[in-house]
């Protein structure tokens, strides 16, 4: 999977977009409270299905996942865009959530534009999502004892 832009408008005081040059490092890099983990923590959000309730600590942990209720802006509506290319196809990720919904969708690009797909169905099945759960929720994978109840080399067989 290759990110090739990523777009965020009222989300976690995040407004701008990043495109992510081919074949060159990214470096997100900035002074402390400049927004750095939230740039990660509203990627890591928009690519899953459901958040699981985050583990209950007490103070700040950069690895803990948001919930929605962290990622929506106090009023109106937040959006998050990544446009990714995965095994030679371009995709689309769209999440919208404001305080009482969360909209998200996905799409593919065909020869006739933009083709709606089920959101669910393509992270679980297409993009693999036990990969992107060990990639983008390294809280739930740090001890490799169990992803989503499951031995990781159980999922490592799975994904490979």
């Amino acid at each position: 999977m290759k990110l090739a832009r990523v777009a965020f408008e009222n989300v976690m005081e995040l407004e701008g977009s990043i495109a992510f040059p081919e074949g060159k490092a990214v470096v997100i890099y900035g002074e402390n409270k400049a927004g750095k983990s939230n740039i990660i923590h509203a990627l890591r959000y928009a690519f899953l299905s459901k958040v699981i309730r985050p583990r209950r600590t007490p103070g700040y942990d950069e690895l803990k996942l948001v919930t929605g209720k962290e990622i929506a802006p106090a009023e109106g509506v937040g959006t998050i865009l990544i446009e990714f290319e995965h095994n030679g196809e371009q995709f689309e990720i769209r999440r919208e959530i404001d305080r009482y919904k969360d909209n998200n969708r996905i799409l593919r690009k065909e020869a006739a534009g933009f083709r709606e797909l089920d959101f669910n169905k393509t992270i679980v099945k297409e993009l693999k999502a036990g990969l992107l759960d060990a990639l983008f929720a390294p809280d739930s994978a740090m001890g490799f004892n169990h992803l989503h109840e499951k031995n990781i080399d159980a999922v490592i067989r799975e994904l490979f």
